[in-house]
């Protein structure tokens, strides 16, 4: 564990600020805060990530790079992209649609493991707990009220019948959701900036990948709107929270999690896919360049 924090501490800025969450009072610049936070389960630690080093979703992907997400964001604040109906975000939904999980995470679904057999919006990473069941009913049941959660302050209350918010395909009305909340967020953040509140669930969720010296944060919410969007608008570095469980994932935990003691996923399909969110390129077929 030691030489993990060394790692960490290695990659961060010497000018960041680190802080926990302790009720009302935070706690800056612990003498050793990384030590503290992986041996103090309830606290919540805060770092500054650099975009490069931050990786977005349960797809992986690497921001600050060329993604439809990003395209539309960068063309909302230029004013050349106003309705969604030819955005680079409706081109995105409708260019890709994987057949299954994981063709969704990149993987060959000759050799995923049972992952290959499920829906797309059932995908999940082999680390995460909920890999532990092959069946993909509570995931999709999780995932159609997070769909009406989110959806519902649009006016909408839009289940995953319309569509899932990272590939097609998707209904008129839920790419419409998508791009105004894109919108919305794209106006506050260029307005207002980027401002980490650090009260419940409005930090940006991260959990640590930990290969040898590499150390990346990959976003799984709370706030993946939020953290695209910023990082679109240059916001680099990003304070996120080093929160999701579990929050240290290394590279021989990815081929021994639940996933993989489950069978959804092939031990050498979860390390394949670890390296592939380590490097930063996006699932085969996903689109990429200008849309």
């Amino acid at each position: 564990m030691r030489r993990v924090i060394d790692r960490l501490e290695a990659r961060l800025n010497p000018t960041h600020t680190v802080w926990f969450e302790t009720g009302p009072t935070l706690v800056r610049n612990a003498d050793d805060p990384l030590a503290e936070f992986l041996t103090v389960e309830h606290q919540t630690l805060v770092v500054n990530v650099a975009a490069g080093d931050l990786r977005w979703s349960r797809l992986g992907l690497r921001l600050g790079g060329h993604t439809a997400f990003e395209q539309t964001v960068r063309c909302q604040r230029d004013g050349t992209c106003t309705t969604y109906s030819g955005s680079p975000l409706e081109r995105h939904f409708s260019n890709w649609a994987p057949d299954n999980a994981a063709v969704a995470l990149g993987l060959d679904p000759a050799t995923a493991g049972a992952i290959a057999t499920q829906p797309s919006q059932a995908l999940t990473l082999p680390w995460l707990a909920e890999a532990c069941e092959v069946d993909p009913a509570r995931r999709l049941e999780r995932l159609e009220r997070w769909t009406v959660e989110e959806t519902r302050p649009f006016g909408r209350a839009l289940g995953r019948g319309h569509g899932h918010k990272h590939f097609g395909p998707v209904s008129s009305q839920f790419g419409e959701v998508e791009f105004e909340r894109y919108a919305a967020l794209t106006r506050s953040i260029s307005q207002q900036g980027f401002v980490a509140q650090p009260v419940g669930d409005t930090f940006v969720g991260v959990q640590l990948l930990v290969d040898g010296d590499a150390v990346v944060a990959l976003a799984l919410g709370p706030g993946l709107h939020r953290a695209l969007v910023a990082v679109a608008l240059g916001v680099d570095p990003l304070p996120v929270a080093v929160d999701r469980p579990p929050r240290v994932v290394h590279r021989v935990g990815a081929r021994r999690g639940p996933g993989v003691r489950s069978g959804l996923f092939d031990q050498a399909a979860a390390l394949a896919l670890f390296d592939r969110i380590m490097e930063g390129t996006p699932p085969h077929g996903m689109p990429t360049g200008e849309l």
